[in-house]
């Protein structure tokens, strides 16, 4: 089954103030097989710039969006931006949460790991059903 994995799992995953939110996102991630998880160019772009937050030097940085370049990465077209906007304005997501949710719909993946959206909530897209899980909670 197809997964999409949301940026605030990988900055946990890489990431080690808090131990048990990384432990949680590195069970998770260990459990999925590569060619069975999706990210996007944005989780690659926001990735980085978490990182950066916390003080992570630049090689490691890059080390670590090397090792999120292995998994299936989607981009950003025209016409799946604007899907996005129509789920922004269908489901009141923030611009940012509905470019992932696209991108995942857009995958036929059939969950979003995300904390932040609501866990449980659904999405229909042409190629099925998405549902959002909290993989903290």
């Amino acid at each position: 089954m197809l997964a999409f994995i949301d940026t605030n799992v990988w900055v946990y995953f890489f990431e080690g103030s808090d131990s048990e939110r990384q432990l949680q996102a590195q069970n998770l991630i260990a459990s999925r097989q590569s060619a069975n998880t999706v990210i996007s160019t944005q989780v690659l772009v926001e990735f980085g710039s978490a990182m950066r937050k916390y003080r992570v030097v630049p090689e490691q940085i890059e080390a670590a969006m090397r090792e999120l370049c292995a998994y299936s990465v989607r981009q950003h077209e025209p016409a799946m931006i604007l899907r996005a906007h129509a789920l922004c304005v269908q489901h009141q997501l923030s611009w940012f949460d509905a470019l992932i949710v696209q991108s995942a719909l857009d995958a036929r993946c059939a969950l979003l790991y995300s904390q932040d959206m609501q866990a449980g909530q659904q999405f229909t897209g042409t190629h099925g059903v998405l549902t959002v899980v909290n993989p903290f909670a």
